[in-house]
Formats: C-alpha cells, structure tokens, sequence
C-alpha cells in the first residue's frame, strides 16, 4: 500500500543551505543561522528573528506552539498559500485535531525538530479522500529561554502536485 501519511517520507537535520530543495527554505535557513548564537543557546528567540526579512515568503510559513513538550502543536499561523492549497485554514488548530492520516507524519516531523532542537528537512505526504502529495517542510526551533524550544516556525511547498489516486489504493 505504501506510505499512509503516517511516517514522513523522508525526514533529515539541516545543517547547511544546500541541503534543502527550494530555494526560499536555503534563504530563510540563512537568516536563521545568522541570528543563531550557538554559544548563547540551542535555538535563537524568535523576537531576534526579523519577519519582515522574509516577507517574500510568508504564504508558505506556518509557525506553531509548542504543546506540553511537543505532545502536540498549535498552528499559531497558516499561510495563504497553504489555505489556498489545503482549501481551509487551520489557524488555531493543534495537529493532533487534523481530520486526515496526514496528522502522523507532521506530528513526527515536529517532534523531531522539538526532542532534537535542530533545524530539520522532512518531506511529508499529504492524503485526502482522493488525492496525493508530498510536501518539502523545513521546520525551525525558537525558545524564549535559549534551551526549552517552543516555537516551530516552517516553510512548506508542494514537492510534487495533487495528483488523483488509483482505485487499487481507494478501495
């Protein structure tokens, strides 16, 4: 049957630029390295991170909290391009409250990037009633404190588009 959006179809740490497909994830990558203090912390503050220097790609952003340590999520903010995509905003919503299978994959991909507190790559399978995609994901940590991540911020783009599923996988 294949992958059920359960697990994510690949999911990876980002350490440099090049190791992610889309170009607007290599330049917000970058801006979250130059405001990340290693030193100073396992992820940067999000208040040290300038929204407006990614202005070019906020339709495709989503950000959420941190529930209880990464037990859940709450999207926090849904793009545009994403509601365009998804046909609905999930603004609000915690993960766990998604309708599809989808929900597995993410919530994996999330907990990751929190138990990690790495920035990480993951491409996820989006199934509805009858359709497919993949989606390229990369996922960033923020922490108020400089060790307790609370924030993920991501930028998300189709991979591939919806395509029709076969019958064989319907049924």
């Amino acid at each position: 049957m294949g992958n059920t959006g359960r697990e994510p179809v690949e999911l990876r740490p980002v350490t440099t630029p090049d190791d992610l497909p889309q170009e607007g994830q290599r330049v917000v990558y970058g801006l979250w390295k130059s405001v990340f203090d290693e030193s100073e912390g396992v992820a940067p503050s999000r208040d040290a991170f300038d929204i407006a220097e990614i202005q070019a790609y906020l339709a495709n952003v989503s950000l959420v909290d941190i529930l209880d340590g990464g037990e859940d999520f709450r999207i926090r903010v849904f793009g545009t391009e994403l509601v365009r995509i998804q046909g609905r905003d999930l603004t609000g919503f915690r993960v766990s409250e998604l309708e599809s299978e989808n929900r597995y994959g993410i919530l994996a991909a999330f907990r990751t990037v929190t138990q990690t507190v790495k920035p990480h790559y993951a491409r996820t399978l989006a199934l509805d009633s009858s359709h497919a995609a993949e989606y390229d994901r990369l996922s960033l940590p923020f922490s108020k404190d400089g060790k307790t991540p609370d924030q993920i911020l991501s930028l998300n783009y189709p991979a591939a588009m919806r395509t029709p599923l076969p019958n064989s996988y319907l049924a």
